[in-house]
């Protein structure tokens, strides 16, 4: 029953992504249910080197992220964004755009 529960264990080991479990159970089994059920070192390598790739892409881009310069809050610095004349341009421009609408 014992056997029965590694070589499950095995087979569940290969769905995940997680190589420290499928050698562990790998281990665990020691040859005694035959060469299909041994360390498939294919496999650990191409998830290990997949995982390194996955962690190098989220590094480079926190990376990134960390050094993105953030605009500063406005607060009460609205001359700085617009112009009493801008407001009056967009004013004008909306009053004409509803009196030709109509």
């Amino acid at each position: 029953m014992k056997m029965e529960a590694l070589r499950l264990a095995y087979d569940e080991s290969l769905k995940g992504r997680d190589t420290v479990l499928h050698r562990d159970v790998s281990a665990r089994i020691d040859g005694r249910l035959g060469p299909s059920n041994a360390l498939n070192r294919n496999w650990t390598n191409a998830v290990d080197c997949r995982s390194r790739l996955r962690q190098e892409k989220l590094e480079r881009n926190l990376h990134g992220y960390m050094f993105i310069e953030k605009e500063p809050e406005l607060g009460n610095r609205f001359s700085e964004v617009i112009v009493p004349q801008d407001v009056a341009v967009y004013g004008g421009l909306y009053l004409l755009h509803l009196i030709v609408k109509n």
